[in-house]
C-alpha cells in the first residue's frame, strides 16, 4: 500500500533578502523620466549580497537535496519521501540544517555593524528605520521539515450519509492512486532524462562535458533502489545495468578516446531504449 511506502514531506525554507521597496525614490524616478507613478519600483539593497552568500549557498543545497531525494506529489509544496530512503534523507537534511543555523548565527553577529556600514554605500538613500533588529532578522531565517502520513480512505471519519461518504472515499482512493502513479513516473523521468542527456552529449565527439554527466546517472541509478515505491523489477534491473556501466567508465578516457565514447554511447542508448519502453508501459497503467 502507498501508505506503507512512505510519508508526505513539506520543506519550509525562508531567508531574509535584505531588500526594501523605496516608494519615495520610485516616485522620483518615475517623475524624472516622465513615466506614470506606477511604472516601476526601486528596491534598496540593505546589505550587500556577498555577506549573505554563505547562507544562500546552504539554502540552495538544501533545496536541491530535497528535490533530488523526494518524489513529486500531487499538491504543490508537498513531496513524497519513500520509507526506504527516510533515514538517509533525514540524516543529510539534519546536517544541512545545522550548517544553515551556523551560517545564520555568523551573519547575525556581524549584522549590526553591516547595517551601520551600509550608510556609506547608500548615502542619501540610507534610512536607519529600514533595518530590523538583529533578533527580528534572525526570525526571517527559517527551516522546517514537516512529515505527515499518506491519507487513507479507511481513516476518513465524518458524520455524513453513507452514500456521500462512499463518494468521498472513492474520490480519495482515486486521487491517491493517481498521486502514487505520478510519484513513480517522476523517478522514471529523472532516470530517463539523465540517460538521454548523456546520449545526446556523447553523440557529438566535439561536445565538452563535465564529470557530472556520468555521476548523475550513477546517482539516480543508486536512488532507484530506495526510491522506487513500485518495486518494479524491470526498473531495478535497468538501474543496476546503468550503475554497473558507470563504474566501468573512465571519464578522462571517455574524453580522449573516440572508441571509448562510441562504446559508452552504444551501451547508454540500449539502456535508454529499454527505460523508454518501461516508462511508456508503466505510464499506460493509470
Amino acid at each position: 500500500m502507498l501508505q506503507d511506502a512512505g510519508l508526505l514531506v513539506t520543506l519550509t525554507l525562508r531567508q531574509w533578502q535584505a531588500r526594501k521597496l523605496d516608494r519615495k525614490t520610485s516616485l522620483e524616478i518615475c517623475q524624472n523620466k516622465g513615466a506614470q507613478i506606477d511604472s516601476g519600483n526601486f528596491h534598496k539593497v540593505l546589505i550587500s549580497k556577498h555577506h549573505l552568500q554563505p547562507i544562500t549557498q546552504i539554502v540552495n543545497k538544501i533545496r536541491n537535496y530535497h528535490y533530488a531525494n523526494t518524489l513529486a506529489w500531487s499538491h504543490k509544496g508537498v513531496d513524497f519521501l519513500p520509507s526506504k530512503h527516510y533515514m538517509t534523507y533525514m540524516d543529510k537534511m539534519g546536517t544541512l540544517k545545522d550548517k544553515f543555523e551556523i551560517e545564520v548565527e555568523k551573519f547575525i553577529k556581524i549584522y549590526p555593524n553591516l547595517a551601520k556600514d551600509t550608510a556609506l554605500e547608500l548615502q542619501s538613500l540610507y534610512d536607519a528605520d529600514d533595518y530590523p533588529s538583529a533578533e527580528a532578522v534572525r526570525e526571517r531565517f527559517f527551516m522546517d521539515i514537516a512529515l505527515t502520513p499518506v491519507p487513507s480512505s479507511g481513516d476518513f471519519r465524518i458524520d455524513l450519509p453513507s452514500k456521500e461518504m462512499k463518494k468521498i472515499k472513492e474520490k480519495l482512493d482515486v486521487s491517491l492512486k493517481e498521486a502514487g502513479h505520478a510519484a513513480a513516473l517522476d523517478l522514471y523521468s529523472r532516470f530517463y532524462t539523465s540517460l538521454a542527456k548523456a546520449c545526446l552529449t556523447l553523440a557529438d565527439p566535439n561536445k565538452i562535458f563535465r564529470n557530472t554527466l556520468i555521476f548523475n546517472i550513477e546517482d539516480i541509478a543508486t536512488k532507484v533502489k530506495t526510491m522506487d515505491i513500485t518495486e518494479n523489477a524491470t526498473l531495478q534491473g535497468l538501474a543496476k545495468d546503468a550503475h554497473d556501466l558507470c563504474n566501468t567508465i573512465e571519464i578522462d578516457k571517455l574524453r580522449e578516446s573516440i572508441e571509448s565514447r562510441k562504446y559508452a554511447l552504444k551501451e547508454f542508448k540500449e539502456i535508454l531504449a529499454l527505460v523508454e519502453t518501461a516508462y511508456e508501459a508503466f505510464e499506460s497503467k493509470k
